[in-house]
C-alpha cells in the first residue's frame, strides 16, 4: 500500500499538511503517517531511513519546513526537545538512535535529521517534496497543487474551494495529538508566538 509520510520539526504545521494529504479524493487516512521530530523527546531518524531503503515500502514523503523563529518560539510553550537533549545527556546511547541529538537546538536538531532524510530519499529514488508553512498560509492553493504533483496525486481532481480553514474535516486519529480530535486549522504563526 502506498504510504505518505509527512515530516517535519516539532511545531512546525505537520498535521495541517496531513490533513490536506487525507482530503485528496485518492488518499485513505491510513495512507497517511506523521512524524514529528523530535517526537515524544525522541528522534526516529534511523527507524525511519532503515525503512526507506526497503524496497517492499512504496512510500512518498512531505517535509514541511516553518520559518526558525516561530519554530524556537514555540519551545518555549511546549515541546519535547529539552526531554530529547536531557535524554542524550544522561542515559546511554539507544541503540536505534533514539536519544541521539543532531544538533544543539531544536533547529540544528531538526536540520540535521532532514539532511540524512533527504539524502536517503534521493539514493532511493523515493518521490518527495518541500513545503514551507509560510507558503501554505499565503499561497495555498498553489502549494497544495506542487505538493500533490510532486508526491504522484492528481492535482486537477481536488476541489480547492472546499479546502479551506473553517471546514469541518475528518481526520485520521492517528495523526492527532494525545485525545484530541478535530480540525487543524492554521493560524499565522508570527502572531501565534509574537503576541
Amino acid at each position: 500500500m502506498k504510504k505518505y509520510v509527512i515530516v517535519g520539526c516539532e511545531h512546525s504545521g505537520t498535521r495541517v499538511f496531513c490533513q490536506n494529504v487525507c482530503n485528496h479524493p485518492d488518499v485513505e487516512n491510513d495512507q497517511v503517517e506523521h512524524l514529528s521530530i523530535p517526537s515524544g523527546g525522541k528522534n526516529f531518524i534511523v527507524d525511519h531511513c532503515d525503512r526507506m531503503r526497503d524496497t517492499s515500502f512504496d512510500l512518498s514523503y512531505i517535509f514541511v519546513m516553518r520559518d526558525k523563529t516561530c519554530v524556537s518560539k514555540s519551545q518555549e510553550k511546549g515541546g519535547s526537545f529539552d526531554t530529547l537533549y536531557r535524554s542524550h545527556h544522561s542515559l546511554p546511547p539507544h541503540p536505534m538512535g533514539h536519544n541521539h541529538l543532531y544538533g544543539r537546538d531544536v533547529i540544528s536538531n531538526w536540520t540535521g535529521c532532514f539532511d540524512r532524510l533527504f539524502d536517503t530519499c534521493v539514493e532511493n529514488d523515493i518521490n518527495y517534496t518541500i513545503v514551507s508553512y509560510e507558503g501554505y498560509i499565503q499561497s495555498r492553493r498553489q502549494i497544495l497543487f506542487k505538493m500533490y504533483s510532486d508526491i504522484g496525486l492528481d492535482p486537477k481532481i481536488v476541489d480547492y474551494t472546499k479546502m479551506t480553514p473553517g471546514v469541518d474535516y475528518k481526520i485520521n486519529e492517528t495523526i492527532c495529538y494525545d485525545s484530541y480530535m478535530g480540525q487543524v486549522t492554521p493560524k499565522d504563526g508570527n502572531a501565534k508566538y509574537f503576541t
